[in-house]
C-alpha cells in the first residue's frame, strides 16, 4: 500500500476524520495507508478557520456549507457545487456523509415503514440568522394549524427536542428549509425529513430536482407564491388518497443513490492520491497565485 500523509485542518472543534467521506473513500480503495501528520503532503481542509493558508502541500478543500471553494488556494474541492473544473472538483453535498448514514438508511426504507400520523406539521431548527423566508413560511402556515417547532428558533412546545428524529415521526409533514438557497446547496434536511416519514416542505436549492424526487415532497419553488404552495398543503392534509399516493414515493433518484456516489467520489480521491506527489499540484505557487496567497496569509495574521 501506498503510504500517505494527511492532515485536516479548519474543521469544527468535535469533527471526526474517521467520519469523512474523504477518508472513508481512501479506506474502501483499499490503495492507500492513511498517515495522520503534523508535517503533511496533503491538507484538507474546511471553512472553520484559516490555517489551510499557512501549508505549501497539497490541498483538498471540503465543505458541506454554503461555501464555495477557491481554486486559488485549493488544487482540488469537494463541494456541493455544480463545477466542472477539468479534474479538481467533485460534488459531495452533506448528505452523502458517514456521520449522516443512518438518516440516509431511513430516508430510503421510509415508503416501506409508514406509519399514521395525526400531527400536522413540525419545524426544528435552532439557527436563527438564515433566509428570513423560513420563519416566514412557518408563520403563515401556522394560520391554517399550530406548526409544531421543536428547535430553539420559534419553540413552541415548551422546550427544545433532544431527537429530532423522534419528534419529527409524528408528523405528517415538515418544513425542510435550507439555510439559503443556491444551486445545488442541499444539506441533511430535506433527508432528515424524509427519514422521519413525513412529507417534506422544501425550499432551497433550485436544483433540487436533480437529486431528488420531486413527486415525493412538496417543492416551495415551484409554486407562484407562498398562497399557492400552502393551499397545496391543505390539499395534501386534507386529502388522504392524495397525501397517501405522495408519501409512497421514494426520496431519491435512482442515479444519485449512495452506492452510486462513493464508487465516483473513490475515482476521484484515487485520481488525487495516485499521482506522484510533484505531478499533483494543481495551484502554480508562482507570481500572481502566491501573491494572492501572500495577500490572505498578512490578513489573517
Amino acid at each position: 500500500m501506498k503510504t500517505i500523509k494527511v492532515k485536516y485542518v479548519d474543521f469544527w472543534p468535535d469533527f471526526d476524520y474517521t467520519k469523512d467521506a474523504i477518508y472513508e473513500a481512501l479506506l474502501l480503495s483499499n490503495q492507500y495507508s492513511v498517515e495522520i501528520s503534523d508535517e503533511p503532503d496533503y491538507i484538507i481542509y474546511s471553512t472553520f478557520g484559516h490555517e489551510h493558508l499557512f501549508y505549501d502541500c497539497i490541498k483538498i478543500f471540503y465543505s458541506g456549507e454554503d461555501q464555495s471553494p477557491d481554486f486559488n488556494i485549493c488544487d482540488y474541492a469537494v463541494s456541493f457545487e455544480y463545477i466542472h473544473f477539468l479534474d479538481r472538483h467533485f460534488r459531495l453535498p452533506l448528505m452523502y456523509q458517514p456521520g449522516y448514514r443512518v438518516d440516509y438508511n431511513r430516508m430510503i426504507q421510509k415508503e416501506k415503514n409508514f406509519l399514521r400520523k395525526n400531527k400536522f406539521c413540525s419545524f426544528v431548527y435552532s439557527n436563527a440568522k438564515a433566509d428570513a423566508f423560513r420563519g416566514e413560511f412557518c408563520d403563515q402556515l401556522a394560520l391554517y394549524k399550530k406548526v409544531d417547532s421543536g428547535g430553539k428558533y420559534k419553540n413552541n412546545i415548551g422546550g427544545a427536542v433532544v431527537s429530532k428524529y423522534k419528534f419529527e415521526k409524528e408528523y405528517k409533514f415538515s418544513i425542510a428549509f435550507e439555510n439559503v438557497s443556491h444551486p445545488g446547496y442541499m444539506t441533511e434536511k430535506l433527508m432528515q425529513s424524509f427519514a422521519a416519514g413525513c412529507i417534506p416542505i422544501y425550499w432551497g436549492d433550485p436544483l433540487i430536482g436533480e437529486s431528488f424526487n420531486t413527486d415525493a415532497f412538496v417543492n416551495v419553488m415551484d409554486f407562484p407564491n407562498v398562497q399557492k404552495a400552502i393551499e397545496y398543503i391543505v390539499y395534501l392534509d386534507q386529502d388522504e388518497k392524495a397525501y397517501n399516493a405522495m408519501i409512497g414515493k421514494p426520496a431519491l433518484r435512482e442515479n444519485k443513490k449512495i452506492e452510486v456516489v462513493q464508487k465516483e467520489l473513490i475515482r476521484f480521491v484515487n485520481h488525487i492520491f495516485g499521482q506522484p506527489l510533484n505531478e499533483a499540484k494543481r495551484t502554480t505557487g508562482q507570481y500572481w497565485n502566491r501573491n494572492y496567497v501572500e495577500s490572505k496569509r498578512r490578513q489573517e495574521k
